[in-house]
């Protein structure tokens, strides 16, 4: 079954399959795609083979190069003009997550620096309740001047 734009656009990262026998020369469009829904399933009994498949959003606008059957996978070889894979999010991803440690330590430190000037429970016990090396926490003691 075809594709809506909205579902190509949701699927933008997952492999462009046919959907119908198209002719070649068509622009791809998003409804001459099938739906990845189903891949899982027909992965699994054999019936189709992604390696090398192009992703949907490679695709649309591309032009197909030689007639195919339903449900063809979408490869280099059977589309031209297709668009270069869009950057992958991970470096963004990597970058947030550093982000997320550096802010979680600068907190960590700074109840560590609290518990310090309240002078009621000892290096080990803040260390514990930091889950920061005690080491760590002498450094700050020792930085701070407490």
């Amino acid at each position: 079954m075809s594709i809506t734009a909205e579902t190509a656009k949701a699927h933008a990262h997952d492999p462009a399959v046919l959907c119908c026998r198209a002719e070649a020369g068509i622009t791809i469009e998003p409804a001459n795609l099938e739906d990845p829904a189903i891949f899982d399933d027909l992965v699994d009994s054999g019936l189709l083979k992604l390696d090398g498949t192009l992703t949907i959003e490679q695709v649309l606008g591309a032009k197909l190069v030689k007639t195919c059957d339903s449900l063809t996978p979408l490869t280099a070889d059977l589309v031209e003009g297709a668009k270069a894979p869009a950057a992958e999010e991970a470096p963004a991803e990597e970058a947030k997550e550093e982000v997320k440690e550096e802010i979680k330590t600068e907190t960590k430190e700074k109840i560590v620096i609290c518990m310090l000037k309240r002078g009621k429970s000892t290096l080990e016990e803040i260390a514990a309740d930091t889950q920061m090396p005690i080491e760590q926490v002498e450094r700050i003691k020792k930085e701070q001047q407490l």
